[in-house]
C-alpha cells in the first residue's frame, strides 16, 4: 500500500502508531532501496525528532536481535 503508490493518505485517531508505522516504512524502504533519500517532514521540529527517535529505537531492536527480523 504504502510503497505501491506515489501518494498515501492514513485516516487515523490518535494514538494508533502512526510514527511508528512511518519508522517501520523508512526504514524498510532504506534497506531495500539504498541510497534513496528519506525526508522528515513535519510541523514541528519536536514531531520530527519524534519519528527519527523511533528509527533509532528499530536500529537498536535490530542490532540487539537481527534474526527475530528475518524471514525463513
Amino acid at each position: 500500500w504504502m510503497s505501491l503508490c506515489d501518494s498515501y493518505i492514513a485516516i487515523c485517531s490518535r494514538a494508533v502508531g502512526k510514527t511508528w508505522l512511518l519508522a517501520v516504512f523508512a526504514c524498510a524502504k532504506a534497506v531495500l532501496y539504498p541510497n534513496s533519500e528519506i525526508v522528515v517532514v513535519s510541523s514541528t521540529k519536536d514531531q520530527a525528532g519524534n519519528l527519527v527517535q523511533k528509527i533509532e529505537d528499530l536500529k537498536k531492536l535490530y542490532k540487539k536481535n537481527p534474526k527475530a527480523l528475518k524471514t525463513k
